[in-house]
């Protein structure tokens, strides 16, 4: 599956060295246990860096949240040479798995959202839950296709290319958001003004609304940092009383 989705992936990686294992920072918190892991994956063009420099460590400090953090450095490479779910699997929620961590989240940002939707693809048995802020979903003609279709779920692909990886991308989305059990771990954030707003709105029709966060803005860390601090008021981490 993840050879189907990424093979028409045009992307250009020779500016890229593809680290193994991947690079990554951790951001542990000073109590005991370790219950809960926060897998962060950046935008493209963007680094591991990111989420610390854009208060998204500080404001989960500040609330007392009792969990653990790792970005990680998840460029462009990763995803042009299609290693970017093996690297997530064997260098971070294995790793995390064997340590003991018991409850893992994947946080994506815009390219880090479709990494996010990747890595549950192929591992659904590992993910807790998924934070998808303004999330890349595949190009405006696909887009609109589902849209001029009656929505997500009237969309009807019939046979799809096996090198059309946005709509095995949103026909996985139609079966996985069709179950109960998968609702609770989808959150969909984005701006009202952001470039992945079609999309992202497509998406959020089948969702519950209390999954649905939104606020004014577009495709930029001022917008994800409101959405992140919504998403940490609902989210049912456990905290330091």
């Amino acid at each position: 599956m993840l050879y189907l989705f990424l093979s028409s992936l045009l992307v250009t990686t020779g500016c890229y060295t593809n680290k193994v294992p991947i690079k990554t920072i951790y951001y542990k918190h000073q109590g005991e246990g370790k219950n809960y892991l926060l897998v962060f994956l950046h935008g493209r063009g963007g680094s591991a860096r990111d989420f610390g420099e854009n208060g998204f460590i500080q404001e989960i400090r500040k609330k007392g949240l009792l969990v653990d953090m790792v970005s990680v450095e998840a460029h462009m490479g990763y995803y042009g040479d299609r290693s970017i779910v093996i690297r997530l699997k064997e260098d971070v929620i294995d790793p995390a798995k064997a340590e003991g961590y018991e409850h893992i989240w994947l946080v994506g940002v815009s390219m880090g959202g479709f990494g996010a939707l990747l890595y549950t693809m192929a591992y659904p048995e590992d993910v807790d839950g998924m934070l998808l802020l303004s999330p890349y979903l595949g190009d405006p003609p696909v887009i609109k296709e589902i849209s001029e279709s009656g929505g997500v779920l009237k969309w009807n692909p019939k046979e799809i290319d096996k090198t059309d990886w946005q709509r095995e991308l949103w026909r996985w989305l139609q079966t996985y958001t069709s179950k109960p059990q998968n609702i609770s771990k989808l959150y969909l954030a984005y701006g009202l003004d952001d470039m992945f707003y079609p999309a992202n709105s497509l998406l959020a029709e089948v969702l519950p609304g209390k999954y649905v966060l939104t606020v004014k803005g577009s495709h930029n860390w001022s917008t994800w940092m409101a959405l992140w601090s919504e998403f940490i008021k609902k989210a049912d981490f456990p905290k330091d009383e």
